[in-house]
């Protein structure tokens, strides 16, 4: 069992080559207040492993050894009261008590109302001791140890009721020096990694958004829950953050990048029933080539509609690709894949800008038009219209990044016109119109898919918006 130090936050360390690249996880609620969290999960999708962090309300160091490259959850760390595993759980769990002092300690069980279903005080050894916990009532309750030295709370969610309210402590041996257990998980800078996390509330599951990250260093990651305090079909928003490289598909063997959002809130079993529904769709990013690369909104139950083709839209610019129409000079070029076209850190990011789709009379495309209005092809997003001359000064590149000359400097160039979220004006119209995605839960998972099947260019994505206005019966 990991020895863990109470927090608000999670910590991991990842190395790579010698570099340590620590990341601290917090949760919050879709209008930025804390939420709380049993679990991370952490996929590293290049190298297809994955690791579940169980105590994200605490601080745990992941760190790699100095033989093996990769990840190992730290063990052994000084004084202190470990988070029960196994959290949820039927009745049972367990945590280990960690004293380096003698004295008096006492124990509560206390639920989350404040009443106290156990309490036994005691004097202790300095030690370990492993506490075996029952807890007779479902939901969410604390741990309360006060020792000599300091007071420790952890928090436990039973989901079977029944049995006694009891604490068995059994001493488990004396204190002993940090040892660490080493899991080889490679890991190098540019990965990509998705995070996610896991909350129970009253034995329900709910998860948060998950974040994609091209990991570039060190960084503090805030995991979205958008769980509604309410049911309701008024409209609602949700967006993620993401920062991600979208590699060149054919040589790098990544054809996809899938970013997802969870939806919650709407009555059960609620349907899209029109393409209005879907009232705002925007993506944020970057990419050299807009004809590289197909857009793709996938809904819960897997229905699928297409928001730009390959092909369509030729050598546009999408955003600031670093460099403007010089891109090709400070990106990692190669026809046979032998360089560095597939490293992100060869690749150094742009800015992103916003691109919307709606087919809902509220919002205005690009021309003034609502968006409901059967318009000329002008107005898809993989149109030739609609470009904007911009003189843009880019950021020096630094490392992690490396490539070709320290600055692109100061450029002049054109690229796609975006949209102004915010105003509901400049949208464009999606291919496929949203059809396809009649009959689609409106909870659950939805999912943009931007893969890119034609050579040499690529972008980078930094995150989504959808927002869901469903007819109510109207």
């Amino acid at each position: 069992m990991k020895k863990l130090v109470l927090f608000l936050t999670t910590m991991v360390a990842l190395t790579a080559m010698a570099q340590e690249v620590q990341l601290r996880f917090t949760a919050a609620d879709a209008n930025g207040n804390y939420h709380p969290f049993q679990t991370v999960r952490i996929a590293d999708l290049f190298n297809s492993w994955e690791h579940t962090l169980t105590y994200p309300d605490t601080v745990l160091t992941i760190e790699a050894g100095s033989i093996t490259e990769g990840i190992a959850d730290v063990e052994g760390i000084a004084a202190g009261l470990t988070p029960n595993y196994p959290n949820p759980f039927q009745g049972q769990t367990e945590s280990m008590l960690r004293l380096d002092q003698a004295g008096q300690v006492t124990m509560r069980l206390v639920r989350v109302n404040g009443a106290v279903e156990y309490e036994e005080s005691m004097y202790m050894e300095a030690g370990e001791y492993r506490l075996a916990i029952e807890v007779p009532t479902t939901g969410m309750s604390y741990l309360q140890v006060q020792t000599p030295s300091r007071n420790y709370v952890t928090k436990m969610v039973n989901t079977q009721s029944g049995g006694k309210a009891n604490i068995n402590v059994a001493r488990t041996g004396e204190m002993r020096n940090s040892s660490a257990r080493k899991d080889t998980k490679s890991f190098s800078l540019g990965d990509m990694m998705q995070f996610s996390a896991t909350d129970s509330r009253n034995g329900t599951l709910v998860k948060s958004n998950s974040v994609l990250r091209t990991q570039l260093t060190g960084e503090t990651i805030t995991l979205v829950f958008n769980t509604s305090a309410t049911t309701d079909c008024a409209p609602k928003a949700f967006s993620t953050n993401q920062r991600v490289f979208l590699p060149d598909g054919p040589y790098c063997g990544i054809l996809a990048v899938n970013a997802t959002l969870e939806v919650t809130g709407f009555p059960e079993g609620m349907t899209i029933q029109s393409a209005d529904e879907i009232a705002s769709l925007c993506l944020n990013y970057e990419h050299s080539f807009l004809g590289d690369h197909t857009i793709e909104l996938i809904c819960p139950n897997g229905q699928t509609s297409i928001l730009k083709s390959i092909y369509e839209g030729g050598g546009i610019l999408i955003g600031y690709p670093y460099g403007g129409n010089d891109h090709n000079e400070f990106d990692a070029l190669s026809t046979s894949g032998s360089n560095n076209i597939c490293d992100p850190l060869a690749n150094m990011y742009g800015v992103g800008l916003d691109y919307c789709f709606s087919r809902n009379a509220d919002y205005l495309l690009v021309d003034g038009q609502p968006a409901n209005t059967n318009t000329t092809g002008e107005h898809y997003f993989s149109s030739d219209a609609y470009t904007d001359e911009v003189t843009f000064t880019f950021e020096d590149i630094e490392e992690p990044f490396y490539g070709n000359g320290s600055t692109a400097g100061t450029k002049t160039f054109e690229t796609k016109h975006p949209s102004n979220k915010e105003q509901k004006t400049d949208y464009y119209r999606p291919e496929q119109d949203f059809q396809g995605l009649e009959g689609c839960p409106l909870n659950g998972t939805w999912t943009i898919k931007i893969e890119d099947n034609w050579a040499i260019d690529n972008g980078w994505f930094f995150g989504w918006s959808i927002e869901l206005a469903p007819n109510c019966g109207k």
